[in-house]
């Protein structure tokens, strides 16, 4: 399958299709950076690039891929950087191989969860839970909703002290709150989010001097680190999971595995 898509929003349709469609067919998603009426316009070759990777025996069991400028980029690291030709890159990760003369040469294969191993089902399913994606900053106090979201994305490198006690409150009820660095590219947590990823439970053996028993505070519900994902990617993976399901130490597991 070749998906032809306009480049603003195609690593975010790249990415859902690598994480939904549970087959090991090949689907290639792939765009042009100059317009069809410009000098050399790179949609054509794209596309030929596109359909040449798809037809290949050897994209079988490879994910969801985006091809552009020859090369074959993974969705789940694709991204755009910049407005023309070779402005999709996958950073330090993610390039799976070339389109050269001969046909598509693959060099890596990705290893996370996708494909036939996803336990991503949507049949049935018609809307996506609603996740908010907020920015925060030196001097952030947090987003406030007034009707609150499912879950939030925080793109963040490290977030203020209002800004803790804001996504703090959101978590408190219900609200699936996830902390992703703003490049994707950190591999220790995915930014400040204060809390940090889920740590095991404890028991809560609060009481009153006098030892009488006294209901125990409910204990906050840890923030889930996006790891390399980037803010965007973090956004859809969320909005998948909470198909499944609620828990925040199970959404981390999802970000752990996918």
């Amino acid at each position: 399958m070749v998906v032809t898509h306009g480049t603003d929003r195609l690593e975010e349709t790249a990415f859902f299709l690598y994480l939904t469609v549970r087959s090991s067919k090949p689907v290639v998603v792939v765009g042009a950076q100059r317009p069809a009426t410009g000098i050399s316009p790179d949609g054509p070759i794209n596309l030929l690039s596109a359909v040449r990777t798809a037809a290949s025996p050897k994209a079988v069991q490879k994910g969801v891929m985006v091809v552009m400028d020859d090369r074959i980029l993974s969705a789940r690291e694709s991204r755009k950087l910049y407005q023309r030709t070779g402005g999709f890159s996958t950073g330090d990760m993610g390039m799976l191989g070339v389109v050269a003369s001969q046909g598509p040469e693959f060099f890596f294969a990705p290893v996370r969860r996708f494909g036939e191993r996803s336990e991503f089902d949507l049949n049935g399913v018609d809307t996506l839970p609603k996740v908010e994606l907020t920015m925060s900053y030196p001097g952030g106090t947090g987003h406030t909703f007034t009707t609150n979201p499912q879950g939030v994305v925080v793109a963040t490198t490290g977030m203020t002290t209002a800004e803790n006690a804001t996504y703090r409150a959101l978590r408190q009820t219900g609200v699936v709150v996830v902390t992703a660095f703003t490049s994707g590219e950190n591999a220790n947590g995915g930014g400040g989010g204060g809390d940090g990823p889920p740590a095991p439970a404890r028991p809560d053996t609060t009481a009153r001097r006098d030892s009488v028993a006294t209901p125990a505070t409910p204990p906050v519900p840890p923030a889930v680190a996006a790891l390399h994902l980037t803010p965007t990617k973090a956004r859809i993976l969320l909005m998948v999971a909470l198909t499944k399901t609620k828990n925040p130490r199970e959404v981390q597991r999802i970000f752990n595995e996918y």
